[in-house]
């Protein structure tokens, strides 16, 4: 393994705020002006040979520039851009709408479909999102749903597993039985840079960690681990010194040793050994477990889980191809069962997170929130009028009666067939002698025909039934959209209360799906979207309550990354395509750097356009670079290659910085030339480029 180590001399030119910036051929663009980069006029540009965080953040930039220009329907509801959304219905398992076997990078933004380095080989990775059926929209009137949910509709996990998440390394020019110390595999997962330094294919497949600390240090040099401080007091040719407190400890180049009886390991990875002292630095992986083997279904401790895997939300999933050893898939499982309400259970707006918060299953809204509220309960009317609009006889009057009310006073609550035609109303009659009745235009009680009505409350309509014998009255929820019967027990010999008993909820006075209502202190969701409001304490009283659905009730589940973005508005759903091409290796944007504006990700030694601007001194240069650990820049350089095309430069230090500044690229809120990042705060800077030089040595490990 090979790696390049910069030897940098003479006078490095800081970026630093308030410094003096050289002018630019052009000064019109500002990151202020991000906003105006679109699909159609922008290309993002990767180094030929980039890290895996650097396409991430690319892919990131990429959705946010997208999105540009792109909303034009004011009147949806989610407008979703790199992300999968669709309808649930409530009860059902999620994977029976959002149904692929996996999700990838073309379904989610922000995950990788790209190739790794191992073994001086490029090798292929994706990363893919996976659901089963454990995933499911619950409410309390679904089999087996808690009652303490009320009408609250949640996304929860009736099993473990419910969720996964896969990095899968597939290429013949890889073998993970080669996998060793002298040859890591380093893979970037949820986010994560990981070491592999050994791969077990068994009755039980695991990986092994390098999970230090790694860092280079020259002389006199420290790094703090666990609140204990580690020293670099000498290095050598093919040592070094390293001390903690008053234990020095002396090891070789490869060697691994605890420093005293600290319970702090360093491992030497490499050393730079120079004649000038002062230049010497050593590579070194530095933390109390140096490595650590995982397998399936243990705790990611990795990604901040706890040690016991009851505990734990995430567990690891590693499998290891027995018959192909160019196939390694290494991931997570969700662990939990989340399906009571004092549960981590999901409510609207809320997600189910990955580790590091990688991805995410969102519930992003209802497809129906519009409801109108009906009411049952007893009463003596006088039946005014026969079914043909004439008038009864006196015999009529003082019915008992069950009255149904739609309570917002429409007058098109319900639809009731008589002589007359089919007429609307809020109120219907049940009387054991004299059938169904209504309350007609005129405000008049005139008698129906037939055993049934219909309810209505806007695109909902259900079916009503009365057998006047035996006092059932019958709500039937459409069966097509999972609708189940709502049952209300007149007592026959009485008309006056429900059930054996007034003023009191007996077993069977009003069920849903066959289940008893009346005992519920609840309100009850069913799987249409009607609540069954406080069951009991109304059937105390002898009547019922029904928040009806303007139609039937669906869940929008959407899976996120980490370039995703769901704005919510009012109206219906609008996907927005992440369009074609919009990325590019810097060996492909040759013609593009003059004919669309760029955003280049990663800094002159990552992408060769950044080094042909840094060249012509309008970026910070390979020198420059050389003290800038820990930071990142995002630039506008205007007129970069050409006059009338603009690039933003976006690097770091590192890959990880890289990706750290390009989420801050894509959240937008920029403002000026160019900012500097650390730690995920920006501040406007300037720099002055000098002419440094950079000495290169290849070092072998």
């Amino acid at each position: 393994m090979q790696k390049i180590k910069q030897i940098l001399s003479g006078a490095v030119g800081l970026l630093m705020s308030g410094a003096t910036l050289m002018t630019p051929a052009l000064a019109d663009f500002t990151l202020d002006n991000f906003d105006t980069m679109t699909a159609a006029n922008t290309v993002v540009v990767v180094g030929t040979d980039a890290k895996a965080m650097d396409i991430v953040g690319a892919i990131n930039v990429g959705a946010a520039i997208a999105q540009n220009g792109a909303i034009a329907d004011a009147a949806a509801a989610a407008v979703i851009a790199g992300a999968e959304s669709d309808d649930v219905t409530l009860g059902a398992a999620v994977n029976g709408t959002l149904d692929k076997s996996s999700y990838k990078d073309n379904d989610v933004s922000g995950l990788l479909d790209t190739k790794i380095s191992w073994n001086s080989e490029d090798v292929d990775v994706e990363e893919q999102i996976v659901l089963d059926a454990g995933l499911e929209v619950m409410v309390s009137g679904m089999s087996g749903g808690d009652e303490e949910f009320g009408d609250n509709i949640v996304l929860g996990t009736s099993a473990k597993d419910a969720i996964g998440y896969r990095y899968v390394i597939d290429d013949s020019d890889f073998n993970y039985s080669a996998v060793s110390d002298s040859d890591p595999l380093e893979v970037t997962i949820l986010g994560k840079s990981i070491t592999i330094t050994e791969v077990t294919n068994g009755t039980t497949d695991s990986i092994k960690l390098s999970e230090g600390t790694e860092t280079n240090l020259k002389t006199g040099e420290s790094v703090e681990i666990n609140g204990q401080t580690v020293e670099v007091t000498a290095i050598g040719s093919g040592s070094a010194a390293f001390k903690i407190g008053t234990s020095t400890e002396f090891i070789n180049d490869g060697d691994e040793e605890e420093i005293g009886s600290t319970g702090i390991n360093v491992k030497v990875d490499s050393i730079l050994y120079t004649d000038d002292v002062e230049t010497r630095q050593v590579l070194v992986t530095v933390g109390t477990d140096l490595t650590t083997t995982v397998k399936s279904d243990e705790s990611m401790e990795t990604f901040g889980e706890p040690e016991d895997e009851e505990d734990a939300e995430w567990v690891w999933y590693v499998v290891a191809d027995d018959s192909d050893v160019g196939v390694l898939t290494i991931g997570a499982n969700h662990n939990q069962k989340y399906d009571e309400a004092d549960e981590a259970v999901v409510a609207i707006g809320e997600s189910l997170k990955l580790p590091n918060d990688y991805a995410e299953v969102e519930f992003t809204e209802l497809t129906e929130t519009g409801e109108q509220t009906y009411e049952l309960y007893f009463d003596d009317v006088d039946f005014k009028l026969k079914t043909d609009g004439t008038t009864n006889a006196g015999d009529k009057d003082n019915q008992k009666v069950l009255v149904l009310q739609a309570k917002d006073g429409s007058g098109n609550g319900f639809s009731v067939t008589a002589v007359t035609g089919t007429e609307d109303s809020d109120y219907v009659y049940l009387s054991s002698a004299n059938g169904i009745a209504f309350k007609n235009d005129d405000n008049d009680i005139q008698q129906g025909t037939g055993s049934s009505f219909s309810l209505t409350s806007d695109d909902t309509t259900m079916t009503v039934s009365y057998n006047a014998t035996t006092g059932l009255v019958t709500i039937e929820e459409d069966a097509a959209k999972q609708g189940k019967n709502i049952t209300v027990q007149i007592n026959v010999a009485t008309y006056e209360y429900l059930g054996a008993n007034e003023g009191d909820a007996d077993t069977n006075d009003v069920t849903y799906n066959s289940l008893n209502m009346a005992a519920k202190d609840e309100d009850v969701r069913t799987l249409y979207g009607t609540v069954i409001v406080d069951g009991e304490n109304n059937a105390d009283s002898d009547k019922v309550v029904l928040n009806v659905p303007s139609d039937q009730v669906k869940a929008t589940i959407t899976i996120k990354g980490l370039g995703s973005t769901v704005e919510t508005v009012e109206g219906g759903v609008t996907q927005v395509d992440l369009g074609v091409g919009i990325a590019k290796l810097a060996s492909e944007a040759e013609a593009d750097k003059t004919a669309k504006n760029l955003v280049l990700m990663g800094g002159p030694y990552a992408n060769s356009l950044v080094e042909e601007l840094a060249v012509a001194g309008k970026t910070p240069t390979k020198a420059q670079w050389g003290d800038l650990t820990g930071k990142a820049i995002i630039q506008a350089i205007d007129g970069a290659f050409v006059e009338g095309k603009a690039a933003i430069v976006v690097a770091g230090y590192d890959a990880e910085q890289t990706r750290s500044a390009a989420l801050k690229l894509m959240t937008g809120g920029l403002t000026g030339g160019m900012v500097e990042v650390v730690d995920g705060t920006t501040t406007e800077t300037t720099y002055t480029p000098e002419a440094d030089e950079v000495a290169e040595e290849v070092v072998e490990e």
